[in-house]
């Protein structure tokens, strides 16, 4: 493994050109490899109720032979960093400053996050949120007063101008006030949770009285 970490780094060097540095300037003529210890290899047994396994191991693997290809700066893993939106609860950080054998690297933090989404979190985050339209059984927009109180009930939802889906479950408003003292990040918005005819379960957010959808459940 160490011997193919090494070729992959060599061959990153030389696709990358002068674009990352000077590359190698000749081939390699003796590679030594010294051990500090050495123990006897027994086996993997894989576990019945979680923890790491082989899988975990060949996927630290892959991203280092990536990392050594394209550089360990362009190879991003997911960081937990907790938040009160599922968009923030989680940020990109560079390979080789993340401890990918941490168990904690995904799991919860140690800071609670009043005002949170309750479980469960959403599988899908939208890069952009979609505009969206709820409507009332009388075809009025729905609107959400500042004390978090409905204009009416939400009876249908259409997402990205297309057709409206009557809506057969809903939960909220979840009122979110985030950074009143800085009026450049302030945001002040209320949450929901929309399945509709289809199945589709979405999270809603109504902020200055639009709707968007920002994920997917």
């Amino acid at each position: 493994a160490i011997v193919e970490r090494v070729r992959w780094q060599l061959d990153g060097w030389i696709r990358a050109g002068s674009s990352s540095g000077p590359g190698p300037t000749g081939g390699v003529a003796l590679l030594r490899l010294i051990p500090d210890e050495v123990r006897a290899d027994d086996g993997s047994q894989l576990g019945f109720w979680g923890g790491r396994s082989i899988a975990d191991e060949w996927a630290v693997r892959t991203l280092a032979r990536v990392a050594g290809l394209v550089g360990d700066e362009h190879v991003l893993v997911p960081v937990r960093q907790g938040g009160r939106s599922p968009s923030d609860a989680f940020h990109w950080a560079p390979v080789d400053r993340v401890d990918l054998e941490a168990d904690q690297r995904l799991g919860d933090t140690d800071v609670p996050w009043f005002g949170q989404l309750p479980a469960p979190s959403p599988a899908t985050v939208l890069a952009e949120a979609l505009p969206a339209e709820v409507i009332d059984a009388t075809g009025e927009v729905v609107r959400v007063t500042g004390r978090g109180q409905l204009s009416a009930v939400p009876d249908s939802v259409a997402v990205n101008g297309r057709e409206h889906l009557a809506i057969t479950a809903w939960a909220g408003p979840w009122p979110l006030d985030e950074r009143w003292w800085d009026p450049q990040t302030h945001r002040r918005l209320a949450r929901f949770q929309l399945t509709t005819e289809r199945g589709a379960a979405l999270l809603a957010v109504v902020e200055n009285q639009r709707w968007w959808i920002t994920a997917i459940y």
